[in-house]
């Protein structure tokens, strides 16, 4: 008798093998399914996470990105300087109080006939250099200090000069047109001022304030100027305070604290004239290293006027970004870390291809010139 391997008979065995083989089949989907719906859910929430900030990115970068496509290997030739003084020149608007109090006296003067005759003096020095532009803003020149004409006065803010290059009789004349009569809105002119500078932006965008005293038509001076400190087209702020009352001049230094500015306390006519002398002397240091480069351009006849356009767009692009991703918050608080790692990446591989471009253009043009 053969020995056999089973006691369980041969068409039995194939069925048992079959039904064996389909629990196994139906094991793996199981456990197939079940992974799928509870495993690695961490790993899922990132993904989506990351795909939401990536596209919340992407639509914040359309409204403030600058079209780089222009930044192209275009030296500077003759007949473009005029373009490459506006980019690099300093706006400079002095904003210039005529309220009532200014017609106090001061040493036998009002103290707006003292403070007219420093400006002035400012206006006309010689050692102002030409890439200084100015406008000129008066406020509380209108109306009168009464309630009854609080808000005419307060809306009497006025552009006496336009922010041009200096032209000093026209600018002086302009200083005679107006008296000491109103309130003080301090904010609402620097809203003008900073329009005047936002629409034609310079490397430099400077605000000096001159004043006796505090804000009286209800606006908020310091907020303001941490706005223009921090806005795509910076600005900083400096204030004079002439002759101020204790309490009126803590709103005054903070003004200039906030705006990233100098404050110069003064009394008397001299020292009116020595603190504009002082603040003349940031300017012409700034204008001294500006007219260098300008010089450097008439001198060689080659200096990259698109690099320097482009680099101040650069800047201003990162400064709206930063603003919109941190303060305003705009991506919403899970996305700040990629916002910010996202563009700094943006921002470098820019900068890293302007300034290729830069020294590749440089060393072409020396070569050419050498021949």
């Amino acid at each position: 008798m053969e020995p056999h391997d089973s006691l369980i008979p041969k068409h039995q065995k194939k069925t048992v093998l079959l039904a064996s083989f389909v629990a196994v089949v139906i094991l793996l989907g199981l456990l197939a399914s079940y992974l799928k719906t509870n495993s690695l859910p961490i790993s899922d929430t990132n993904h989506n996470t990351s795909n939401s900030c990536h596209l919340s990115y992407e639509q914040l970068l359309k409204v403030n990105e600058f079209d780089f496509s222009a930044c192209t290997n275009t030296y500077l030739r003759s007949g473009d300087y005029e373009a490459l003084e506006e980019s690099l020149a300093t706006h400079l608007i002095l904003v210039f109080d005529a309220s009532g109090s200014m017609a106090g006296d001061i040493e036998g003067k009002t103290k707006l006939d003292i403070a007219k005759e420093a400006t002035k003096s400012f206006l006309a020095d010689s050692k102002i250099d030409t890439n200084l532009e100015v406008g000129i803003i008066v406020y509380g020149h209108q109306g009168d200090n009464t309630e009854k004409n609080k808000s005419l006065s307060c809306e009497g803010v006025e552009t006496i000069y336009p922010l041009s290059k200096i032209k000093t009789e026209e600018a002086i004349n302009r200083m005679d047109s107006f008296q000491a009569t109103g309130w003080t809105p301090i904010e609402k002119s620097l809203l003008l001022a900073e329009k005047m500078l936002s629409e034609r932006p310079a490397k430099e965008n400077v605000i000096l304030l001159v004043s006796d005293g505090e804000e009286t038509c209800g606006g908020d001076p310091i907020a303001r100027v941490k706005v223009l400190k921090n806005s795509p087209v910076p600005i900083q702020t400096s204030v004079i305070g002439f002759a101020v009352a204790g309490q009126d001049e803590a709103q005054l230094r903070s003004i200039a604290e906030a705006g990233a500015g100098e404050y110069y306390s003064v009394a008397t006519a001299k020292q009116l004239k020595e603190a504009f002398t002082k603040y003349r002397s940031t300017i012409a240091e700034a204008d001294y290293k500006i007219g260098r480069i300008i010089e450097e351009v008439h001198d060689t006849g080659t200096i990259f006027h698109n690099y320097v356009q482009c680099l101040a767009a650069l800047k201003r692009e990162e400064a709206a970004m930063l603003l919109d991703i941190n303060a305003n918050n705009l991506l919403g608080t899970k996305c700040i870390d990629y916002g910010n790692q996202t563009y700094r990446e943006r921002y470098l591989t820019i900068e890293k291809h302007l300034n290729e471009i830069f020294a590749a253009d440089k060393q072409s043009f020396e070569a050419t010139r050498s021949r």
